[in-house]
């Protein structure tokens, strides 16, 4: 069994609950060795010896002691000190216990906050508050080291391409920094590991094997985005079970799909493709292909699917509205999943494992009070952009709620910025969704808008706001007050805009 306790890695074997430490990684610097006495100190420590017997005693036993120490310590792994404030994020060891690769962190220095007013106090007295960092503020920095279980020496590994290391303003010996470096598992025979690392700019990550063995690294896929790196399960990475073949997603073709390439970087290729995004990807304990949860039959939906491991076999689990998430059973046979849509919270299911599953109900969330009003299913409409793209967005209107519309409408502009809210399962602005209710039922037109900027529609959609925010996000808002004007009988002399929250804060 292997564990991690604070900053260090540990094994325990199951038949005689022995225990080793693997790692010994310390903070800060490694101490410095006392100098020998010179001088005018060389010759008082000479003659104390001399005249003290008790001193010459202990000063005997003293080095026996560091004798013993010496001879110990040469049996054990070598210190690794961490530089300066860097922490460790993650460890993981080989199937066989011989290697382990650590990722070390440092936090940024000197950031400062964006200050926020807030409203609505205790005291009446409107307050600051502190809260993220803005976009190119300073950043923490990543670097991975290998470590020799046997010996404890720690090599970093070279995430860098050469062409960038020649290019960098670094001195010389130091890496370009890296704003993320992630571990993505071991191969099943521990030859290899997984790295995933990202350029300081996000403009660029690339996907590494590393021999365990030797510590060198592969360069297996690699990808540049003039606006920066992301997408939809953006890290998703692992090996195919008994084989040396590594899975990852990756947004090559404007849309995150799930690929596959062999160790060495031969063979690679596209394992889901077409206009859509994968979403999930895991590998059930029986081990025997993908569970993927993508948005293949539509950007509103989300469904579990499972596929060979060469991309042959896909075959739907679930369908219908909503959003499936999807869990099977250590055998394989049955299948747990949360299911949501958009006027009802997420409840549990289960099911045997077939195609088109049958789900039984096991739990009931929302109370009855609440189960009592008439929630409705937002319609999912369809806008005209300056540029003549068709803008998404939830509608809700006062004849949905038994109400009579009033001629005024409200925009609701969803927070955290990449984020998915038009679809047709329940919103992550919960709240929201139910003020929307409040709004129609006393006459207004809501419409939530998936403006440029969201999740959910690919690469193009994601990064429509690089380096104009306030551009096509605030006018696809502008067009859709537009829409209402023209098509719902809107007054755009009446019309409003409320802004979510960044979710999670």
């Amino acid at each position: 069994l292997y564990y991690r306790s604070g900053q260090n890695l540990f094994s325990r074997r199951i038949s005689d609950g022995s225990v080793a430490q693997l790692t010994d990684i310390r903070s800060g610097p490694a101490p410095r060795d006392p100098s020998d006495p010179k001088g005018h100190k060389a010759f008082l420590d000479s003659q104390q010896l001399e005249l003290f017997e008790h001193i010459r005693v202990d000063s005997i036993r003293a080095a026996r002691r560091e004798e013993a120490r010496e001879r110990r310590e040469a049996s054990e792994p070598e210190a690794f000190h961490l530089k300066g404030r860097e922490r460790v994020q993650s460890l993981a060891v080989d199937p066989s216990g011989k290697w382990v690769i650590a990722t070390l962190m440092t936090p940024a220095e000197g950031t400062r906050g964006t200050m926020v007013p807030d409203w609505v106090t205790e005291t009446g007295y409107t307050e600051e508050l502190n809260v993220r960092t803005k976009v190119g503020d300073a950043q923490g920095t990543f670097r991975a080291v290998r470590i020799d279980v046997a010996t404890g020496e720690a090599t970093d590994l070279d995430l860098v391409p050469e062409a960038e290391d020649e290019e960098s303003e670094e001195p010389a010996g130091n890496q370009p920094e890296l704003a993320q470096v992630r571990f993505g598992g071991w191969s099943d025979d521990g030859e290899y590991a997984l790295v995933m690392a990202v350029d300081f700019d996000f403009k660029s990550w690339r996907l590494y094997s590393v021999d365990g063995e030797t510590g060198e690294t592969t360069v297996l896929y690699e990808l540049h985005d003039e606006a920066w790196v992301g997408g939809p399960c953006f890290g998703c990475m692992g090996w195919v079970p008994e084989e040396n073949r590594a899975w990852f997603v990756a947004e090559e073709t404007g849309y995150s799909h799930l690929f596959a390439v062999d160790a060495d970087g031969r063979d690679r290729e596209a394992l889901t493709e077409g206009e859509w995004e994968v979403l999930r990807v895991s590998i059930p304990e029986q081990r025997d292909r993908f569970h993927l949860q993508t948005s293949e039959p539509s950007p509103f939906e989300a469904h579990g699917y499972w596929m060979d491991f060469d991309g042959d076999n896909r075959v739907a689990l679930t369908s219908g509205e909503g959003n499936y998430a999807l869990t099977p059973s250590p055998d394989g046979r049955r299948v747990a999943v949360v299911h949501s849509v958009a006027n009802h919270p997420p409840e549990l299911y289960v099911a045997d494992a077939e195609p088109e599953l049958e789900l039984e109900r096991v739990t009931t969330s929302p109370t009855d009070d609440w189960s009592s009003f008439p929630w409705v299913k937002p319609e999912i409409v369809r806008f005209p952009a300056q540029d003549g793209a068709q803008v998404p967005a939830r509608i809700y209107r006062p004849e949905d709620v038994g109400a009579v519309a009033n001629g005024a409408a409200v925009v609701f502009v969803h927070g955290a910025g990449y984020l998915h809210n038009v679809h047709s399962w329940w919103s992550n602005y919960y709240r929201e969704f139910m003020f929307h209710h409040f709004l129609a039922a006393n006459g207004y037109t809501v419409l939530d808008i998936d403006y440029r900027g969201s999740a959910g529609y690919g690469r193009d959609w994601r990064t429509g706001i690089y380096r104009w925010m306030g551009g096509k996000d605030l006018s696809d808002q502008v067009d859709g007050a537009r829409y209402l004007a023209e098509n719902e009988g809107v007054d755009p002399g009446r019309v409003g805009f409320t802004v979510g929250p960044t979710v999670g804060s």
